[in-house]
């Protein structure tokens, strides 16, 4: 019977994971030993992040601290990775592990991100030294969170350090009403949308940027929306932040000069909005507009450090969380964000160790165990493999560690924004569905014998292997589902009978193929 490749509309949001039923436990596997022998796999990445601040405190002080950040970084959110802390402030601060520190006092090489916490709006406050030394730690690609507030808040940290500098706007919308970027929510609903509110539980919703792509689900081939993963978890999408009376703004560049902006051949990445925030009190000036709350620069393409601008630090101090109740979704909503960001902006072979130990971790779920995976249809194995690593990482994660192992080329023609993707076949579903199965054959999973991963780096090859043959059996199944089809139009008289059978051959397969950006089978599968 032939597959139909059908879009959704109706799905506009990226759902959460779907969750099969539990499996029969097979007697000569005992799932419940992986529990008590998780010793049999301790390769977490640690990824060391600096949190620097120029004023204010990493407990206490005006803004109350950053503790909840903090905890929900390093609680160990997931197995596959250890974010390990070390705060340290420009001026006098008894909460930081290392206080009246510049960034040449530090040793950045010891660091994978430094978070930017700036207060301080003098452009000048970096010495040029501290300035090369950050530059050179993004050129080596190292991770940077840039933040701020109102006006040229922030400025100090940010304002010269290239890339980082274009960002975040600076001068922003003053703290002052009517002009302010206010974000509050009228919690109390009494029409008075008061400073003090940003420290009650309740948060402003955010609009996310999604991205169109093609996904394998229910038996067809749907059109699916994702956000960024900064803004994606394994319970859906994050759209809670919380709010504040007068948030700065991000902005992105209109011209992108190569000594700012590096290419690789003839792709520049460049930076994009991935959230916006809403003014909804009426007696602001900009009452009912959107403002950019949340950018990101993915310069892993390029060879360099990935780079997260929010509009303000009072998206991260606890004076605007300590109104969350701990145990809320609103609360693990925004704790998400900050696990994400601390995963997202990790070294490229940082991404990559994380990546493979989800499919590790992923590869002995009873869902995969359960099945010869190499011999089930793309509709059957791709929502198993999906399911598995859903388990243990964000959907749009694992998606974006995929990407890191296609060719800019392929990127660009499988993906959309505005509108449907280029191309209308779910490429990045089959690679990971057919490395999965590549991986259960390797390590022979299925023999119920529990081993560790001494080199997780076969995961690499096995990922890269299953690119081209991803490309050829998306084709194969394109193939035969055209064939039956026209076998289809020709019994009801829509095509001449001699012309039911001709794709093998014929213009309609190699136009198909190529509006993929894939090669027919009669040519070679490189997508490398």
């Amino acid at each position: 019977m032939a597959d139909f490749f059908t879009p959704n509309p109706v799905d506009p949001d990226f759902p959460p994971v779907p969750r099969f039923p539990e499996l029969p436990k097979r007697v000569d596997w005992r799932p419940e030993d992986l529990e008590l022998n998780r010793l049999w796999w301790k390769r977490p990445q640690k990824v060391r992040i600096l949190m620097y601040m120029d004023g204010a405190s990493f407990d206490g002080g005006s803004f109350h601290g950053l503790q909840h950040v903090i905890g929900a970084v390093t609680s160990d959110p997931w197995p596959w990775a250890q974010f390990v802390v070390t705060t340290a402030n420009r001026y006098s601060d008894l909460a930081a592990d290392q206080d009246n520190v510049t960034l040449t006092d530090l040793n950045l090489d010891t660091f994978d991100e430094v978070w930017l916490f700036g207060i301080s709006s003098d452009v000048g406050l970096l010495s040029a030294a501290e300035v090369t030394t950050l530059e050179a730690f993004m050129d080596g690609g190292g991770g940077v969170l840039t933040t701020g507030d109102h006006a040229s808040l922030g400025r100090g940290l940010s304002g010269a350090v290239k890339r980082v500098k274009d960002l975040r706007m600076y001068p922003a919308p003053a703290a002052a009403h009517p002009v302010w970027n206010t974000t509050i929510r009228d919690a109390n609903a009494d029409g008075d949308f008061a400073f003090g509110e940003q420290s009650d539980s309740t948060p402003q919703v955010i609009r996310p940027r999604y991205t169109n792509h093609y996904s394998l689900g229910g038996g067809f081939v749907q059109l699916k929306r994702s956000p960024h993963p900064l803004l994606c978890a394994e319970h859906g999408v994050l759209k809670k932040l919380p709010d504040h009376q007068h948030e700065g703004q991000v902005t992105i560049p209109t011209t992108f000069p190569v000594s700012d902006w590096p290419k690789a051949g003839s792709y520049q990445a460049q930076p994009q909005v991935v959230a916006w925030g809403r003014i909804i009190d009426p007696s602001a000036d900009n009452a009912g507009t959107e403002f950019p709350v949340i950018g990101a620069y993915d310069g892993h393409g390029v060879a360099t450090g990935r780079i997260v601008a929010d509009s303000t630090w009072h998206h991260w101090f606890d004076i605007n969380l300590t109104g969350f109740n701990p145990a809320g979704t609103d609360y693990r909503d925004i704790t998400s964000y900050y696990q994400n960001v601390a995963a997202w902006l990790a070294p490229a072979a940082k991404q990559a160790g994380m990546r493979n130990g989800v499919f590790w971790l992923a590869l002995h779920e009873n869902i995969i165990f359960e099945h010869r995976l190499a011999e089930l249809p793309l509709r059957t194995l791709v929502p198993i493999v999906r399911d598995a690593l859903g388990r243990w990482a964000p959907q749009c994660l694992v998606r974006a560690w995929l990407f890191e192992h296609l060719p800019i080329a392929v990127r660009t023609a499988v993906v959309g924004e505005a509108g449907p993707p280029r191309s209308e076949l779910p490429l990045e579903d089959v690679v990971i569905a057919e490395a999965m199965a590549d991986l259960q054959d390797r390590f022979d999973i299925r023999s119920g014998v529990l081993r560790a991963a001494d080199k997780l780096e076969v995961i690499d090859e096995a990922i890269a292997a299953a690119v081209p043959r991803a490309a050829k059996r998306l084709l194969a199944d394109c193939e035969a589902s055209l064939e039956s089809a026209q076998a289809i139009a020709g019994k009801l008289g829509a095509v001449s009978p001699g012309k039911a059978g001709r794709s093998k051959n014929g213009a309609a397969k190699t136009r198909g193929a190529k509006r993929a950006g894939i090669r027919t089978s009669r040519e070679t599968a490189d997508v490398s």
